[in-house]
């Protein structure tokens, strides 16, 4: 992995790895990421970031709220856990993690599903958040991203929500058993520390 620097806005530095999500030194506020690749004995390593003194924590919880555009359905809601990721650990320089749950649909039938949720920064208190569908979830098709800034830095909250999708079911049926169309739904999370 090899490591670059550059000037930006204001004269500050930043330091970016090639082929991953942005990481500037400092993300939020005196705030940056917990952990850095750096070279130890010629062999690349994750170590504690030095860069500031009060690191943004390894893993933070994610809840998700799904709200359709009618009915009842909880589907997509859910907690879990996204951790912080180097490219030694298979990660972008970003926290990501799945959140997964079931629920019924409008048919009455069982619908599971699972997102991969990733939390890069992009710079002072911006951030981006992708939902991907993983682990057979065919609801959205594609990946959805947003960006957000942070509520607050220490303890850190974010809160964004995602283009509306659709498509999750096969058709819905109503009383009389007709065709109806099926809920489309947005999807928001906050993600935050526990203090």
């Amino acid at each position: 992995m090899t490591f670059s620097f550059g000037e930006i806005t204001g004269g500050r530095k930043k330091k970016a790895a090639e082929d991953c999500c942005c990481a500037p030194d400092l993300c939020c506020d005196d705030r940056c990421v917990p952990v850095v690749v750096r070279d130890v004995d010629g062999i690349p390593t994750n170590v504690p970031n030095d860069a500031c003194s009060n690191l943004l924590p390894e893993a933070f919880t994610v809840d998700l709220t799904g709200t359709p555009s009618f009915g009842s359905s909880n589907c997509f809601n859910g907690t879990g856990t996204i951790t912080f990721k180097t490219a030694l650990d298979g990660g972008q320089e970003c926290w990501e993690g799945p959140v997964s749950g079931s629920c019924v649909d409008c048919n009455g039938a069982t619908f599971n599903w699972s997102f991969l949720i990733r939390l890069c920064c992009m710079g002072q208190r911006r951030f981006s958040v992708q939902l991907a569908p993983i682990g057979g979830t065919i609801c959205p098709a594609l990946a959805l991203g947003t960006e957000g800034d942070a509520t607050m830095c220490d303890p850190f909250l974010l809160s964004v929500c995602w283009p509306e999708f659709g498509g999750c079911f096969v058709g819905c049926l109503d009383d009389n058993q007709m065709p109806i169309p099926e809920p489309s739904f947005v999807v928001c999370a906050e993600i935050y520390e526990t203090p």
